[in-house]
């Protein structure tokens, strides 16, 4: 899956898996998250956005996200902004709203 701006310029990508943790639960595994270098979090809030609309649309309640640090990802304090908890130190996860 990438993420792409109006113009159709590619500005990150990641991996993806929808798994049943329980019976009732689909958890939307992400990993292999690389994105851009560009100053600010605009970018990396566009992407935790786009993940999260991903996971409602494939009927998820909740999304675990693997952080990498040998490559341009995005950052632990913008996850946790966005309220993802660390699981780990590479690991992070977040309830889903559901509508």
């Amino acid at each position: 899956m990438c993420l792409e701006d109006p113009r159709g310029y590619v500005h990150g990508l990641f991996a993806w898996s929808a798994r049943r943790s329980l019976p009732s639960r689909r958890v939307l595994m992400i990993r292999d998250l690389i994105l851009l270098h560009l100053p600010g979090k605009a970018l990396q809030t566009a992407m935790i956005d786009a993940i999260g609309e991903f996971a409602r649309t494939k009927s998820c309640q909740s999304i675990v996200m693997g952080v990498e640090d040998h490559r341009p990802s995005v950052r632990s304090d913008v996850l946790e902004a966005h309220g993802f908890k660390p699981l780990d130190e590479k690991t992070f996860t977040v309830e889903i709203e559901t509508v």
